[in-house]
């Protein structure tokens, strides 16, 4: 998914397992994703064959060395977990209120340029109950767009004491026409599978708990190569 910033001028920035390989059978016996072949993680991704045989399981420091939407976890390129539902102690929880009803979902962290510019793209999947969290360095204007994004999204814009400013509904996959913009400057934007919102009632009284992630973009500006 793409993001641009308002006001006075707009700057468009790109935005939205191991298989059965006999070189990484060592390293991800205990890996849930082990039982995942090349063709079921083809069906859940935009990448070429080619490109996943090379950089699935590669050493990694950052997820600009791992080709789109390959992410960089546990220092190896990797499918994303909110694809298929991986979870274990280290996957962020973000948590939210609605009245007196507290709720939860996983979470990918998005927290320099880098990351915000790739996003959600090139994914053909997002299981229930995950969400990828845009953390920005100051409260701003956003908006974001389709570009890329196979997957219809609802968006979720939070300002920074985790009250909502609104909500987008069911953005359309790879439609690049509308900009789907906060009202009001806020510091996170979460996108959810589509659906999420009604189902978990999420509006401006919803209250998320943003303490663990306010300072999370620190070195937002750092520069890494973009690449798909």
């Amino acid at each position: 998914m793409k993001r641009y910033l308002f006001p006075a001028f707009i700057a468009f920035v790109f935005c939205s397992t191991a298989c059965f390989n006999p070189l990484h059978n060592n390293d991800t016996q205990n890996d849930q994703t082990t039982s995942i072949s090349d063709d079921q993680m083809l069906r859940l991704m935009v990448i070429e064959p080619q490109n996943l045989k090379k950089d699935f399981y590669k050493i990694c420091k950052h997820m600009s060395q791992c080709t789109a939407p390959l992410i960089c976890k546990n220092q190896k390129c990797q499918i994303p977990p909110s694809l298929i539902n991986q979870i274990d102690e280290t996957t962020p929880i973000l948590k939210f209120k609605n009245d007196d009803t507290e709720q939860s979902f996983y979470i990918e962290v998005v927290n320099d340029n880098y990351t915000t510019q790739r996003g959600m793209m090139m994914r053909r999947a997002f299981a229930d109950k995950w969400g990828m969290l845009f953390v920005f360095p100051e409260d701003y204007r956003h908006a974001f767009w389709m570009h890329n994004t196979y997957i219809p999204l609802d968006m979720v814009f939070i300002r920074s004491d985790g009250t909502v400013a609104n909500t987008h509904k069911n953005a359309e996959p790879l439609n690049d026409g509308p900009r789907y913009a906060s009202i009001g400057e806020v510091r996170f934007v979460l996108e959810l599978p589509a659906g999420s919102v009604q189902k978990y009632e999420i509006t401006t009284s919803t209250v998320f708990d943003m303490t663990p992630y306010i300072n999370a973009a620190a070195n937002f500006d750092t520069e890494y190569e973009f690449q798909l």
